[in-house]
């Protein structure tokens, strides 16, 4: 997956993970409208740098192309896969021939199912470009990708009870716009004229997860496959780049809840800047004291351990 070319859609093009924010609306950049006052711990965080001894870690890709894939599988075999996939990461049997036979068999489902996406995710973006052209919105990027196979049994991992089949993130695209506006008017324009296909629509914005991380999740049924569509204004898409960029540094996974507190709480606060930015709001003082206070390297203390890990 880390070499997969990208694959975007709609002209112009702007690349979400170039660090150019800005906001067309008023014709500059994040940092002169907070002109010096929040930009420092804000630009800190979203390249990467949680705190000056962390150094940055390019993201992979979020996009993939996918072959297209005729070979259909049941909900048993694919069920089957998946949970012998959990079995070797959370309790690894006995390795006798027989195990390796079953694992080797998963990892080959696995990642055929997981090519099989490849035509309803083909089918979704263009659906998503077709939208941005009647909604007229400018500037948006989209990416498209299948969830990686170590992301995958991370996932079976983290969620005991879940079945592969009921996975709904393996298909995902990725919509990034100018602002709140264009979100809403994607996300409603979605749900109400492709509610047929819409099977669930998360509002990350209106309540965002306990991280702080905002967008609009809607999963839509395309061919048989479920396919999560994921809408951010560019400030939110920074933002979830740079908890990716710190929990790659880290070697934690921020946006579960690992890490340290006062990184979480760090995480919250610049989440918090940047919604009053994308609702054009003046920024709180006591706020922006507190996202400069945890970047403080007297106050954060994180140094990585020998293992690449990080202890507070």
């Amino acid at each position: 997956d880390r070499s997969a070319n990208a694959s975007s859609t709609h002209s112009p093009i702007r690349d979400p993970r170039s660090g150019a924010f800005g906001n067309k609306r008023t014709g500059c950049s994040v940092d002169r409208i907070m002109e010096g006052s929040a930009a420092e711990p804000f630009r800190a965080f979203r390249s990467g740098a949680i705190h000056p001894a962390v150094g940055r870690v390019t993201p992979s890709p979020y996009v993939d192309h996918m072959a297209s894939h005729e070979q259909e599988f049941s909900k048993n075999q694919i069920d089957r896969a998946g949970a012998t996939l959990r079995s070797f990461g959370v309790d690894p049997p006995v390795l006798d021939q027989a195990a390796i036979d079953d694992y080797e068999h998963a990892v080959r489902t696995v990642g055929e199912y997981r090519r099989s996406f490849g035509d309803a995710l083909q089918r979704v973006r263009m659906g998503l470009t077709s939208v941005t052209s009647t909604l007229d919105i400018k500037g948006v990027a989209i990416t498209q990708r299948a969830k990686r196979f170590q992301r995958i049994v991370a996932k079976l991992a983290r969620f005991p009870t879940i079945r592969l089949s009921q996975m709904q993130d393996i298909g995902g695209i990725r919509v990034v716009v100018d602002g709140l506006d264009e979100a809403e008017g994607m996300s409603d324009h979605i749900t109400k004229t492709w509610h047929r296909a819409v099977v669930r629509h998360d509002n990350y914005i209106r309540a965002p997860q306990s991280s702080g991380y905002r967008a609009h999740h809607i999963v839509v049924l395309r061919q048989g496959r479920p396919i999560e569509i994921q809408i951010r204004t560019e400030r939110q898409h920074e933002w979830a780049i740079g908890v990716e960029n710190a929990s790659l540094d880290l070697g934690i996974e921020l946006k579960w809840g690992g890490g340290p507190q006062v990184v979480r709480q760090r995480m919250r606060s610049l989440s918090e800047i940047a919604a009053h930015l994308d609702r054009s709001e003046d920024v709180p003082a006591k706020l922006l004291a507190l996202a400069r206070a945890y970047h403080e390297p007297s106050t954060v203390g994180i140094v990585k351990d020998e293992k690449g890990g990080a202890t507070p």
